[in-house]
């Protein structure tokens, strides 16, 4: 999403100069954010195509998070720790959340910007919505064009509220405000989970991450961006292509650079198609592995275990905030998981 909302505001400058500025400028953070005298009960944002509004009134007797994302920090890592943080908890039964992308300004673009968010939607854990107007910013009084945070407790006050992003310490004491809790780990990986070098003695040192291709054979031709030889084809083919299972996390698994930890690509993946530090499994070869972990012989999947202990499964088309929780548990650093999925 960063690439698309960056674009988006070269576009922007590029029709209307000083004006598209104003729309995509990014304001300074105060060391204390404005007061709030808005009722956040009036902010009604309308919803994507066929998608009903976000209205904070309906929410009432739920907490509710809503994550800003503004054009500064969709075109850097401002709020990456905080998006992932929330992608991977668990939130209580009465807690809910939306993103909400600040384009005020911006309505004159809302076909293009909505058929790119669209795609972008089923990607994040939390419904996505766009604010052409700038309702939600300026009502929680956020500075335009940052990440931005804030949570309203059941009877709809304010409970926390941050601009820019969170780490460490601040992290933890927004899991604590909002009573959510890191995952469990689940069972052990079973004896007989083993393909190539990943087998129970050594994903007890480390972290391993089993990623089922698929029984089908992927080729260098169907991995968009890669050069020379890989998938051509406008914005729409290639998001297309990349609602295939297989391509998708080929093309995901090759943008991991593995070291310190363990990977291996079960399926039938051409040997043109760079994957460094993961290892290839044919897929007939996969077979007991998948039988011990219950994965369908048919099923594209991900199975990772640290240190021994199953840490994420998921099977079939992996979104992208999945992959950003894989990502953390690989120790790879850079992976973008905010950018719609075209290869």
């Amino acid at each position: 999403m960063k690439k698309t909302i960056a674009a988006l505001g070269v576009v922007l400058l590029a029709l209307g100069g000083v004006g598209a500025w104003w729309f995509t400028r990014t304001e300074p953070i105060p060391e204390v954010l404005e007061t709030v005298e808005a009722d956040p009960a009036t902010v009604s944002i309308p919803g994507l195509r066929g998608q009903p509004p976000l209205e904070l009134a309906s929410l009432h007797g739920k907490t509710v998070i809503v994550v800003v994302t503004g054009t500064w920090s969709a075109k850097s890592d401002e709020g990456e720790a905080t998006n992932r943080a929330l992608s991977r908890w668990v939130l209580p039964e009465d807690t809910v959340g939306y993103v909400v992308a600040d384009a005020g300004g911006m309505g004159v673009f809302s076909d293009r910007i909505e058929t790119t968010m669209a795609s972008y939607a089923s990607e994040v854990r939390f419904p996505l919505y766009v604010d052409y107007e700038g309702v939600f910013i300026e009502t929680f009084k956020l500075p335009k064009g940052h990440h931005g945070l804030v949570v309203l407790g059941p009877d709809g006050q304010i409970v926390a509220r941050h601009s820019g992003g969170l780490v460490g310490d601040e992290l933890d004491a927004l899991r604590e405000t909002i009573g959510a809790r890191e995952p469990e780990a689940g069972p052990a990986m079973p004896e007989a989970a083993r393909a190539g070098a990943l087998d129970p003695e050594t994903c007890a040192q480390t972290t391993c991450a089993f990623v089922f291709v698929g029984p089908g054979k992927v080729t260098r031709a169907d991995i968009p961006g890669i050069r020379p030889g890989g998938f051509e084809g406008d914005d729409d083919a290639r998001l297309a292509k990349m609602l295939d299972p297989a391509v998708r996390s080929v093309t995901l698994a090759r943008k991991m650079k593995l070291s310190a930890t363990k990977g291996a690509l079960v399926g039938d993946v051409d040997e043109a198609i760079s994957s460094e530090g993961w290892e290839r499994i044919p897929w007939a070869e996969g077979a007991d592995a998948r039988a011990a972990l219950g994965v369908g012989e048919d099923v594209p999947a991900i199975v990772v275990f640290d240190h021994g202990r199953e840490v994420l499964r998921v099977e079939g088309l992996v979104r992208l905030h999945h992959w950003g929780r894989l990502a953390d548990l690989l120790g790879v650093e850079g992976f973008n998981d905010r950018r719609p999925p075209r290869g």
